[in-house]
């Protein structure tokens, strides 16, 4: 006989023998079938990258079977949302974008029942040339006053890391260094 599983999650199997002198014995294996689907989904590290950036692609797929292991091909699409950059195959991949835009990737997730999956998430991945920039709230100041530096590098949703040295102008010295969005410095 066969059973057909029309509910997903785990199940356990219970199997009872009897032999007609009257001696019996029972064998139950808990969770030993497991009903699921493929559910395909993965993340991009980082979200908005740079030209030629090696770019992450995180698989998040939660794995459908431990009788095998599942295989995991990706498709990198062009800007057009329709030609193919690149495919490649295993559990997480890397890829460098070379030109602006926002791209297309797609994971199609398989086991070895046969169960398939195909997830293409629309603009995945967003790259971008930094536009660099910062604003001096005073730029001629006395001294011992101190200069408040602020970074204006864009696209702001790309959250790009200042990193700031200045230096003096006739003897090239750094007076300071520091990190983050905004600086200030008293020379």
């Amino acid at each position: 006989d066969s059973l057909l599983f029309e509910k997903l999650g785990k199940w356990d199997v219970e199997l009872i023998v009897q032999h007609h002198n009257g001696c019996s014995d029972t064998l139950r294996r808990q969770d030993a079938i497991r009903i699921d689907t493929l559910d395909a989904d993965f993340e991009v590290v980082p979200p908005i990258a740079c030209i030629d950036q090696n770019i992450v692609v995180k698989n998040s797929t939660l794995r459908s079977s431990y009788a095998a292991p599942d295989t995991f091909k990706w498709i990198f699409y062009a800007k057009d949302d329709t030609n193919v950059l690149a495919r490649k195959e295993g559990n997480s991949v890397n890829f460098q974008y070379r030109d602006t835009g926002l791209y297309d990737i797609e994971i199609i997730a398989a086991n070895e029942i046969g169960c398939i999956d195909t997830f293409r998430k629309i603009d995945a991945i967003e790259i971008v040339i930094p536009d660099l920039g910062f604003k001096v709230a005073d730029s001629i100041i006395c001294l011992g006053e101190t200069f408040e530096f602020t970074g204006t590098t864009t696209p702001e949703r790309a959250n790009f890391r200042h990193f700031w040295t200045v230096l003096h102008a006739s003897s090239r010295s750094s007076g300071n260094e520091n990190e983050g969005n905004s600086f200030s410095f008293t020379p």
